[in-house]
């Protein structure tokens, strides 16, 4: 797992880290047991396992104009823990967290103890106070909607500087559409029926085509997208049948095209790392992903007689058509390689490390 030790969110999935006094509280146990003084939220990647689709990097989730990609605007909310303690020495530890800007970190309005060299269960989540369910109109506020949660499946061990660090996530289920062949001034309204109710979503600004986010309860299908067009005449809308049963911490990215919304693709991807995960989609279009080097510059060379210069995403990664089919020179940093023998674009993920 990659970390990113940041007060600013760059990609969804969490680490909480636990700062600790040099002090400890009474023993109830074999253990010794350490007393919390407060918690510290920074980021982490989640494993970097991705499928053989197409990248995501058209989308706006995981980057700066996502709002869910960012702390700020969270300091008012309520970050609640509960330790167990898997050996049952000693009793389940809950305290409420509340936001200490002078230090940065999150404090227990109880005591709560955390038992030393040992492995523990921890349940948390993050969430607006008050918090009752997902919103249904999110136009103006969809971070409000992005409760986070480590629901305590995972043990954390507490090392020698008594700081855990935990594994949180999005609660809920997000999705990410954009149109194509559409301007804003065609667009009046937008919604989404999910389950029989009818939601409203975050219009994403600063965008080329119109785009929206839209946080739905885990295990939603088949949602539909509405559009109605200016002075309420016309109306279209497209039933996204290839979601079903949506997931824990995975936004669900899908382009609509042209007035009829004709269902472009659909692409499962993990909320946390902007990356396409394992999932049924279907594309208009399927290019292949080139990896190396993040930020590389490359020139391709085809046995066609074409160049192609391609520049690599801070992931590594570069989406686009190919010039040809086969590769035959890879230049990089003013060296020229050579595939032998020559690398036939036969799959969606071709790697290009090796000849760099």
């Amino acid at each position: 797992m990659k970390r990113y030790i940041s007060s600013i969110i760059c990609a969804c999935t969490l680490c909480l880290a636990a700062g600790c006094s040099d002090s400890t509280g009474s023993a109830t146990g074999p253990e010794e047991q350490v007393l919390l003084e407060g918690v510290d939220i920074s980021l982490q990647e989640s494993d970097e396992t991705v499928a053989a689709t197409k990248a995501t990097s058209d989308y706006a989730v995981n980057k700066n104009i996502d709002p869910t990609k960012t702390m700020v605007g969270r300091e008012s909310w309520e970050l609640d823990v509960t330790i167990n303690n898997s050996n049952g020495s000693f009793g389940p530890q809950s305290a409420t967290f509340t936001w200490d800007a002078v230090n940065n970190y999150w404090t227990p309005g109880t005591d709560i103890f955390f038992p030393n060299y040992t492995r523990q269960e921890v349940e948390l989540t993050l969430h607006p106070v008050p918090w009752s369910a997902i919103a249904f109109d999110q136009r103006a506020d969809i971070l409000g909607q992005d409760v986070l949660i480590q629901d305590g499946t995972t043990s954390i061990t507490v090392y020698p500087a008594h700081i855990p660090e935990i594994e949180v996530k999005h609660a809920h289920s997000m999705l990410d559409f954009r149109f194509l062949g559409i301007e804003d001034s065609d667009i009046n309204t937008i919604s989404v029926e999910v389950g029989g109710d009818t939601y409203y979503p975050y219009k994403v600004p600063g965008t080329t085509s119109p785009e929206y986010l839209l946080i739905i309860p885990v295990g939603s299908s088949s949602p539909i997208i509405r559009m109605g067009t200016p002075g309420g005449a016309n109306y279209y809308q497209t039933t996204v049948d290839k979601i079903t049963n949506t997931q824990v911490n995975t936004c669900y990215c899908f382009t609509l095209r042209g007035l009829e919304l004709q269902l472009a693709e659909i692409t499962i991807e993990n909320w946390a790392t902007g990356r396409a995960m394992s999932g049924d989609y279907t594309s208009e279009t399927s290019y292949p992903t080139f990896r190396g080097i993040p930020e590389a510059q490359i020139t391709l060379f085809y046995d066609n007689g074409l160049a192609q210069d391609i520049i690599l995403d801070s992931q590594g990664e570069y989406t686009g058509r190919p010039s040809g089919r086969t590769i035959t020179g890879i230049r990089y940093l003013g060296v020229t390689n050579e595939p032998d023998p020559p690398l036939v674009l036969s799959s969606t993920i071709i790697d290009l490390t090796p000849y760099l």
